[in-house]
């Protein structure tokens, strides 16, 4: 099983889930993918993406988004940058992007996405690894 056929069927189990308590008369959003801590959440149809149960404004730039589905999808596995050129990037600019556009683009990132960028909470660098999407505490 390819890694997209697991995030598939997690996506198909947390809607169905969220399907159940909507039906229970809760108010859950139909297409939202949670991290293992819950605190930060996607949306995939809208792109939309919540930290800490607030709308993470303004959104998030479409290569931002790719970034965080990449981090999302390896949950608490490290993401190396030539990774993250190819899958947010495209192959074409992997002798392109070097690792201060990847930096930036990490940096960008966090300043949506972390209550408190001095203190990452999600999004961490592994030192001259790369960097992973990990649950808060």
């Amino acid at each position: 099983m390819k890694t997209g056929d697991k995030i598939d069927q997690g996506e198909n189990v947390y809607k169905e889930i969220a399907q159940a308590l909507r039906d229970e008369g809760l108010d859950v959003a139909p297409n939202l993918l949670p991290d293992q801590a819950l605190e930060l959440q996607v949306d995939v149809e809208s792109g939309n993406v919540w930290v800490g149960g607030r709308l993470v404004e303004p959104p998030l730039t479409d290569a931002e988004y790719r970034l965080l589905r990449l981090l999302h999808e390896s949950a608490n596995k490290i993401c190396d940058k030539y990774t993250i050129v190819e899958k947010v990037r495209g192959e074409e600019f992997l002798g392109q992007v070097d690792d201060s556009r990847i930096e930036k683009l990490v940096s960008r990132l966090r300043d949506k996405v972390e209550p408190d960028r001095s203190h990452p909470r999600h999004i961490v660098t592994v030192r001259g690894r790369g960097y992973k999407l990990v649950g808060g505490s």
